[in-house]
């Protein structure tokens, strides 16, 4: 039995020349493809370096010598060196170790230092992380939603007051009033440190009132008395001549049991010039010396004449008051002198 199979066999190209290839092979520099169709050539001379090509190549790094190529790496002292060799390199660095242990730390403000076994220490700024007073600090929520409206403390060091979480200080002002319990003055010192005093009791002369003990104004009513003599003729100077109801004169006077002060004189004359003057003594009889003195002038024929001492004169107990006269300016007779005494019970 014949079967024709030709029909089975179909490439679908119809071409009988384009057929698988059947062989391959290099002749001298040229590649050559065979198959159905003949071979091909291709010269590669042109692309790739034959081995005689390689071969001729001229090497020259001036030694001449080709083992003088290869290198070795070795390490002393944790030093890497490269040496001439014709051994295998070797990377490995004996006696070098990287094993070194930290020493310690320390923390300086915000500066953190480490120190590492042979090796320099390396600080550390940390001044951008948060302190314990900072963390201290931070707003705590109250439930608000207020960040200005938060709890602060009100503290006082010295004369500053000073308000927490930045709230500000201020220097307290300090005035103070004080008073002089001997003068009775009030001085009020104000927040510039400048003083500003009030009399409680005037200066003024023949004031009635006065200090107490305890500073403040103390009124006590004077005692009063008048002490006066008499002169009948002509005055003298420096005469002793006055006498107090009974003729008498010389030394003699009023003596006094307690302390007074003379506030205030007068004197008298029925007749006597317009021009005319009388400088009067007030005298402790007892030891014939003269307390104070006076002037008395005024009109003819009747000279009237009364003074107010600018400071009274402090009258001792035991005191004879008695007058004199010290000069007489003209013709002067006929005269009466008083002293005036006070004293406070």
């Amino acid at each position: 039995i014949t079967t024709d199979l030709s029909s089975l066999v179909d490439d679908a190209d119809a071409d009988a020349n384009n057929e698988l290839n059947t062989g391959i092979a290099l002749t001298g520099t040229s590649i050559e493809v065979t198959d159905a169709g003949g071979t091909i050539s291709q010269d590669l001379d042109g692309t790739f370096a034959t081995d005689a090509e390689l071969a001729a190549l001229s090497v020259n790094d001036a030694d001449a010598d080709p083992l003088n190529e290869i290198q070795n790496i070795t390490s002393v002292d944790a030093s890497v060196v490269i040496t001439s060799s014709g051994n295998d390199f070797d990377l490995s660095v004996s006696g070098v170790n990287d094993n070194q242990n930290l020493t310690g730390a320390s923390l300086s403000g915000t500066d953190l230092t480490i120190n590492i076994e042979n090796g320099s220490a390396a600080v550390a700024d940390l001044s951008s992380l948060a302190t314990d007073a900072e963390l201290a600090a931070l707003s705590v929520d109250d439930a608000d939603a207020d960040p200005n409206n938060e709890l602060q403390t009100l503290s006082k060091a010295g004369t500053t007051i000073t308000l927490s979480n930045g709230g500000g200080s201020v220097s307290e002002t300090n005035t103070s009033l004080a008073q002089n319990t001997t003068t009775g003055v009030i001085t009020y010192t104000n927040e510039a440190a400048a003083n500003q005093t009030a009399n409680v009791v005037s200066t003024d002369a023949n004031n009635s009132i006065s200090v107490g003990s305890d500073g403040g104004a103390y009124y006590g009513a004077y005692e009063k008395i008048v002490i006066w003599a008499e002169e009948n003729g002509s005055l003298a100077n420096n005469q002793l001549e006055w006498s107090f109801g009974n003729g008498a004169t010389g030394q003699i006077g009023i003596p006094l049991p307690e302390a007074w002060e003379a506030y205030a004189v007068s004197f008298n004359a029925d007749a006597n010039g317009g021009s005319d003057t009388v400088t009067m003594a007030v005298t402790d009889s007892n030891t014939n010396t003269n307390l104070f003195t006076f002037t008395a002038s005024g009109n003819a024929n009747n000279m009237v004449y009364t003074q107010i001492l600018a400071s009274p004169v402090a009258i001792p107990a035991g005191t004879s008051i008695g007058f004199r006269t010290v000069t007489e300016s003209g013709n002067v007779s006929d005269a009466r002198v008083a002293v005036f005494l006070r004293r406070r019970p």
